[in-house]
């Protein structure tokens, strides 16, 4: 009986392993798209997945890969067109590696860097020009849930986000 449920707990973590999380924000950006799989479906591919699947399968999306496929920058893994771009675009550091891997694209890596040093001297300059009551009015940086123009630069774990200081939430990408 405990071997039955040491075996039940590691297919367990191994789904949760191996299922990709969303963030919040990049949540809308495939809610849109047919891309991926809705979770119970996916969940049930992966509880039956094949050994042999993963050479016919789209690792993101888990349908057939067909002929229309992509290879990841550096890795030999392959996967739907449109899947892999919808992965590449997602905007965060976790969408700089291969799903299956994580190995690192350098040139996403670079793209992502380059984002995160501009927005953090975007918000120093601003830091340093205005006086708190007038931060980020000049560069578009108003809270979009309370108006306010106090926007502070906050690490995170995806990089670096804008925070409001006055209703304490993070602006959307």
């Amino acid at each position: 009986m405990v071997s039955i449920y040491s075996l039940a707990v590691a297919m367990l973590l191994q789904v949760i392993l191996a299922t990709p999380s969303l963030s919040t924000s990049n949540e809308t950006a495939f809610s849109d798209s047919a891309v991926l799989l809705q979770p119970r479906k996916q969940l049930a591919k992966r509880m039956s997945h094949d050994v042999h699947a993963s050479y016919t399968e789209c690792a993101i999306c888990l349908d057939d890969k067909g002929e229309a496929t992509c290879k990841w920058n550096g890795c030999p893994h392959q996967f739907h067109v449109d899947c892999i771009d919808t992965w590449r675009n997602g905007g965060d550091q976790r969408h700089t590696k291969c799903p299956i891997c994580q190995h690192v694209d350098p040139v996403l890596h670079e793209r992502y860097m380059q984002r995160q040093r501009s927005l953090q001297q975007r918000i120093e300059f601003e830091n340093r020009s205005r006086s708190r009551s007038e931060r980020g009015s000049s560069l578009g940086t108003q809270c979009p849930y309370c108006n306010s123009s106090t926007m502070e630069l906050r690490s995170t774990t995806y990089g670096h986000r804008l925070h409001c200081a006055r209703c304490n939430r993070m602006r959307p990408r």
